[in-house]
């Protein structure tokens, strides 16, 4: 009897824990175990909707804004700039889960120590790092001081060494850290940046070891080669071709070969050039005499950047570093480029233009006037121009810019582009890319709407030679008559262009002509800088067929704003 009595005992003993936490997990159910709290506030034994109800009171009133302060300057950070919120239901969510993580031992263990401890929630939140991070480098920009290595510098003809200089950094991550563990408080005051020092890790003395060979390197080294043309370098140039690096014990030096190809980037648009022909003679549109008369070239500037580092690497510099660049050689015979026919032309009329526009013209259409462009091949106006400066031969005559009609360097140039896209057009090549004016021109009417607007970058005039053979784009020229014409040969693969338009709708007349003082120009003086023009939309429609299928079926669409005259008057007096 005394040992039943023992079992049951023992039983007692052994099954009361298990009993006590299934009726703890059942009175709990749903709810919030005890010890669990957001901030001061108890959250154990409710639900979780009555948790979100407190934590979005608390939430409610929060306005997190702090300022990031060094000295007298003070940075405000709101929550709207760096997209902060507090997510009340996942905060609420998060207290339920303690101590209900599907594991019996786990739970047990987490309800102990909650029960002896506490466990304080932390609010959810989420935020925009990449604006934080915004925020932060715009502050170190205006605070930091970055230390500086010496240098090597080269100017007025002397070589010397600048000497290296400390300075300080903002910590982004330490700032980070301060501004989100003060809001997960609610906690809104100001944080003072922490300031770490920054160190130069090459100085004086290390450069003045190499002094010597380095200014070897960039005085010896004077230019670059290609053929019979050359482009010099400059020792301060050669300076940021070199890279210096601190290793153990002392400096080394090595070619930048980012640095150098950025260079040879310029060079290659002074470089290359297309094959170029000539079409001496034709017979009722067919070539009768066509001659090649120039190579295409095209710099090889990976190659070029490599033989240039290598050049610079070496114990003996060089005078001089040959350029790698590809040849396209002419063939000995014209037949070999299909030059057989004329497939397209396209004209207009320059009537009135400044002596700059119409040297600009001249130029332009000049260093187009012999491209020889492969089959299968894109054609971009602004690739076949180059660049244009002033020092690529470029005059200033007025241009569209901004909405305004200004002097401005290569203007002109439009006059180009439109004939060409004529051409194209006429031709029945397809058209990539077209933009038309921003308003009506006179130079390029009538027909309205055959215009084709460039600028350099951004704005180009691109079509594709889809023919089966090289086609020959080759200019025609009257600076008396002020006519522009060029012509596309190449061979014929029976295409048929059909045109039709242009069809012109919502006509809108000219705005009143505009008078404004300009104090740049005498008293008495008026200059007009815009011309007025009638705005309107203008759709024209071309179709390309050969033997009854069709290639091309566009549409081309300008709007042209109505524009008004102004006039400049002057008052200086």
């Amino acid at each position: 009897m005394i040992r039943r009595f023992g079992f049951i005992f023992l039983g007692f003993l052994l099954t009361t824990p298990f009993i006590a936490y299934a009726i703890f997990n059942f009175y709990y159910a749903g709810k919030i175990i005890p010890g669990v709290y957001f901030g001061q506030t108890n959250l154990g034994g409710k639900s979780v909707a009555q948790s979100l109800d407190i934590i979005n009171r608390t939430y409610d009133t929060a306005s997190p804004s702090s300022a990031l302060t060094f000295g007298d300057k003070n940075f405000p950070v709101t929550a709207a700039d760096i997209d902060f919120t507090y997510n009340a239901l996942k905060t609420a969510e998060m207290a339920y889960n303690v101590g209900r993580s599907g594991d019996f031992i786990s739970e047990l263990i987490t309800k102990w120590q909650v029960a002896r401890h506490l466990r304080i929630i932390k609010p959810i939140y989420s935020y925009n790092s990449e604006k934080l991070s915004k925020i932060i480098t715009n502050v170190s920009l205006q605070l930091a001081k970055p230390a500086h290595d010496a240098s090597f510098s080269f100017d007025s003809g002397t070589f010397t060494i600048t000497s290296e200089n400390s300075g300080w950094i903002i910590s982004e991550d330490s700032v980070k850290s301060q501004l989100l563990s003060k809001w997960s408080k609610f906690d809104y005051s100001d944080i003072t940046l922490p300031l770490i020092a920054s160190k130069p890790q090459i100085y004086q003395a290390d450069l003045q070891a190499i002094n010597d060979a380095v200014s070897t390197k960039v005085t010896t080294l004077t230019k670059v080669t290609f053929n019979n043309k050359s482009w010099s370098l400059t020792p301060g140039q050669l300076l940021h071709f070199l890279t210096f690096t601190k290793s153990p014990g002392n400096v080394t030096v090595s070619a930048n070969t980012t640095v150098i190809t950025d260079y040879l980037t310029t060079i290659a648009a002074d470089l290359n050039a297309d094959s170029r022909g000539e079409v001496f003679k034709t017979d009722n549109n067919k070539v009768v005499d066509f001659k090649p008369s120039q190579p295409g070239y095209e710099l090889k500037v990976t190659e070029s950047a490599a033989a240039i580092a290598q050049a610079l690497e070496l114990t003996t510099t060089p005078k001089s570093v040959a350029l790698v660049v590809n040849t396209t050689p002419a063939p000995k015979s014209g037949n070999e480029y299909g030059i057989n026919e004329l497939i397209g032309e396209g004209t207009s009329n320059f009537y009135g233009s400044i002596p700059g526009r119409i040297h600009n013209i001249d130029v332009a259409s000049g260093r187009i006037s012999g491209a020889l462009i492969p089959p299968n091949t894109e054609i971009s106006f602004n690739n076949l121009v180059g660049e244009v400066s002033a020092a690529t031969g470029y005059d200033e005559a007025y241009i569209i810019s901004d909405g305004r009609t200004i002097l401005g360097t290569g203007g002109g140039l439009c006059q180009v582009s439109t004939t060409l896209f004529r051409a194209a057009l006429n031709a029945g090549l397809p058209i990539i890319s077209r933009t038309a004016h921003a308003y009506r021109v006179h130079y390029y009417e009538p027909p309205v709407g055959l215009d084709a607007t460039v600028y350099n970058p951004g704005v180009d005039l691109v079509f594709r030679n889809d023919t089966p053979n090289y086609i020959l784009i080759q200019r025609e020229i009257d600076i008396n008559k002020n006519f522009l014409g060029f012509q596309i040969f190449g061979t014929s693969d029976g295409r048929l262009v059909a045109m039709n338009g242009p069809v012109v709708t919502n006509n809108q007349p000219a705005p009143a002509t505009l008078y404004q003082d300009d104090p740049t120009l005498p008293k008495g003086t008026t200059l007009q800088t815009d011309f007025s023009a009638s705005g309107a939309d203008v759709t024209f429609y071309r179709k390309v067929t050969r033997a009854g299928s069709v290639l091309q079926d566009d549409t081309f669409v300008s709007h042209y704003q109505p524009w008004r005259a102004i006039f400049n008057v002057g008052t200086k007096e």
